[in-house]
């Protein structure tokens, strides 16, 4: 007999099968909240990495538009803008620096003046000036922005009185939106051309406004496609067609639809960690504790990948990408901090704008490349020179900024010195030793009321005079230096006004052949200033030249020349040309209109170069020469003997006449070297058949030498001082009259 117990069989343990359930739907359930909560986390961590790269895209959106606003306030904070846009407009003035300067350096697609009283007086389009008719149909597009200014200007004149007395710089009143216009996106930027400190405001409150229209496209967003974080950048009207419309930034503008939008695509797509969890379920069922390790792996890559991002496109924001020193606009930031710091801790700033000297020499001899890797061994050089504490920056091209927080000025000099001392140290390149040296501007500061702009503007200006004295060395910002910038300020509007009301005229000095023939008159400028002073030629034209003046000057010279010529007769006027104006485009289209329509054919024409014209980009300046001389000008090299290379120019460029520097000529009676070099340059003309000048003939020792010798032709006071136009033609007259019946005395 058999008996069964209750349990035995399939039945022995029969809550076993039920728990087995249990447990298996337990696990299934438990595994799938797993699965939910680890899908639920890389979801939101794909969330956070597309919202952090939208994040990383708006703050460049906003930093490219701040550059935009910094370059346009930067270019219009001056009094100069102020007179010629708005109370009294000069359109020349206007094209230079809103159509060419402004276009040079942002390339801004469209760009436009609004006349105080409202009215679109200038419009230019791509740096070339357009009908204002032209222009009203795209600058309608600023209208809202425009009438925003005004509003703010309203507010501003009511307390400018007081910020005036202050003396302190007015804030720019300047406003941005984006736009869209014939299918592109435009950073539109509108300021009010206030001035700089000094400036008064006008009577009647209001200004004029500067409106600049930027394209926006991937040029404009060039640093985040270098960044290399965000693939396949890619600007588009809308992101409505886009399958995942996180991975996109819609830019506002000021109406209803956005005006353009940035999209992107990440390594992988923007859902890759989900669909990885396809693979992570199914392994998780397998080994949950496998799972646990990959998630942790996963999350602290994606973490990693989240940080890595974020600091790659902040860095390449606020750093040079040639040294990886601090740009311009960090620099800023710092020095501002580090004046606002000061109101907590007495300290003293020091700011230094440093220069290299002799860079474009190496530039133009070895290339960009070695130009490229000095640049870099000089910032590592400065990194070992200062401390960690200091900022180096780089402002562009070879311009260094140096910030330093200091106990005492000491300090400053002596880093400065340092500094000078060591870059004048070789440089060991790729290819080959490089010796250079540098020059530092300082300024210092222990005023929390400081302003960054002036002390930056303050360092450059001691950074100039350091150069004008030689360079590879130092000059410190001091209240003579001060009282010069608000001289050579004063001196650069007077000027300005003086071209403008043409009170810059024209004197001739006569230059003679051994018979005592005039052969041809030597035209000269003179300021008439208005405070009596006695301004030398070279003075005042080096301010042109540094004011950026000199084809206005050089153009109003040739307007004066051209009336003067009519009443001459068959007599060479010869006209000096300063470096910049030979190489200038629109100086030498002026000087090809002037022969060929406003001289008089009765005279020829004669245009008189220095050496330093032909020191830099000679092809070109030699190219301009033989373009002049085919128009009908002669050529002649003033100043000869002073240059570096000037055997080399002569057998270069096909002059026509060389004039011995007056250095030469003076130390002729006392210097045997200086009578040695006269002769061979007579000797050398006549052998190449060139005519040579002795100029600065002042006594009768000297002007007897330079006849002895046989130099062909002389000038100088001893034989005739510079006069008025109207007075040459009666002093040509009875000399060439005398020098007909007798030789030449004095």
């Amino acid at each position: 007999m058999s008996s069964s117990h209750p349990y035995s069989g399939d039945d022995k343990f029969p809550f076993i099968g039920l728990f087995g359930n249990y447990v298996l739907a337990i696990f299934i359930v438990l595994c799938g909240l797993m699965g939910f909560v680890v899908w639920n986390s890389f979801s939101e961590m794909d969330r956070q990495s597309a919202a952090n790269e939208q994040h990383i895209v708006n703050v460049h959106v906003r930093a490219e538009a701040d550059k935009v606003s910094k370059a346009l306030w930067t270019a219009l904070a001056w009094d100069d803008a102020v007179v010629n846009l708005g109370q009294r407009f000069n359109p020349d003035w206007a094209l230079d620096n809103v159509g060419h300067y402004l276009y040079d350096i942002q390339r801004f697609a469209y760009g436009f003046v609004i006349s105080p009283d409202g009215k679109l007086v200038f419009a230019v389009k791509q740096g070339r000036k357009e009908a204002v008719d032209v222009g009203q149909n795209v600058a309608i597009f600023a209208t809202p922005l425009i009438e925003k200014l005004r509003a703010e200007e309203r507010a501003m004149m009511q307390s400018r009185a007081k910020s005036f007395a202050t003396l302190t710089l007015p804030p720019p009143v300047l406003g941005q939106t984006y736009v869209r216009l014939n299918g592109n996106a435009f950073l539109v930027t509108a300021i009010l051309v206030t001035g700089d400190k000094n400036s008064r405001p006008p009577v009647d409150g209001r200004h004029a406004i500067v409106v600049t229209f930027k394209k926006v496209d991937l040029g404009y967003f060039q640093t985040l496609v270098d960044a290399g974080t965000l693939s396949q950048l890619e600007v588009r009207q809308n992101c409505s067609n886009l399958k995942i419309d996180r991975n996109c930034v819609e830019v506002p503008s000021e109406v209803a639809r956005p005006a353009f939008a940035l999209s992107w695509s990440r390594d992988g797509g923007p859902n890759w960690l989900s669909g990885q969890l396809i693979f992570v379920i199914a392994l998780m069922l397998l080994v949950l504790v496998g799972l646990s390790a990959i998630f942790i792996v996963r999350g602290r890559a994606i973490h990693r990948r989240y940080l890595d991002n974020r600091e790659q496109i902040t860095f390449m924001a606020f750093h040079d990408s040639l040294t990886q020193l601090p740009n311009g606009t960090l620099a800023f930031d710092r020095l501002g901090r580090m004046i606002a710091a000061l109101q907590r801790e007495p300290k003293w700033i020091a700011v230094h704008a440093l220069d290299l000297d002799l860079f474009k020499t190496v530039n133009d001899t070895y290339g960009h490349a070695v130009g490229d890797e000095l640049l870099r061994t000089v910032a590592d050089r400065l990194r070992t020179l200062c401390r960690s504490t200091d900022t180096i920056s780089r402002l562009g091209g070879d311009e260094f900024l140096i910030l330093q927080t200091i106990d005492t000025p000491a300090q400053a000099a002596t880093l400065a010195h340092r500094i000078v001392r060591e870059m004048s140290r070789t440089f060991d390149l790729s290819s080959g030793a490089v010796r250079i040296s540098c020059s530092i501007g300082t300024v210092t500061t222990n005023e929390a009321t400081a302003d960054a702009a002036l002390l930056v503007r303050q360092a450059d200006a001691a950074l100039y005079t350091a150069k004008a004295e030689g360079g590879s060395g130092v000059t410190f910002f001091d209240e003579k230096l001060d009282r010069t910038m608000r001289w050579r300020k004063t001196m650069e509007n007077d000027l300005r006004d003086a071209i403008l009301h043409g009170r810059v005229g024209v004197v001739y000095q006569e230059i003679i052949d051994q018979s005592g023939t005039c052969v041809s008159i030597e035209a000269l400028s003179r300021w008439d200033h208005p405070a009596g002073r006695d301004i030398p030629p070279e003075e005042f034209i080096r301010i042109a030249e540094e004011s950026h003046q000199a084809f206005d000057l050089g153009k109003l010279l040739l307007e004066r020349i051209a009336e003067d010529s009519q009443k001459f007769e068959d007599i060479r006027i010869c006209i000096n040309v300063s470096p910049s104006q030979l190489r200038s485009p629109r100086f030498e289209e002026c000087l090809i209109e002037f022969i060929t329509t406003r001289f008089s054919p009765r005279c020829s024409y004669e245009l008189e170069i220095t050496e330093s014209a032909l020191l830099s980009e000679s092809s070109d300046v030699e190219a301009i020469l033989r373009r002049l001389r085919d128009v009908g000008y002669t050529i002649a090299l003033d100043d000869f003997g002073t240059g570096f290379s000037s055997l080399t120019h002569i057998k270069s460029v096909a002059f026509d006449r060389v004039k011995i520097d007056r250095a030469f000529v003076r130390d002729i009676g006392s210097d045997p070297r200086a009578r040695a070099v006269v002769e061979a340059i007579v000797r050398l003309g006549h052998d190449l058949g060139i005519e040579t000048v002795a100029e600065g003939v002042e006594d009768e020792t000297v002007f007897a030498l330079l006849r002895e010798i046989g130099v062909p032709l002389l000038q100088g006071y001893i034989l005739g001082r510079p006069v008025p136009g109207s007075k040459i033609v009666a002093l040509l007259g009875a000399r060439n009259g005398s020098a007909s019946q007798s030789p030449l005395s004095v």
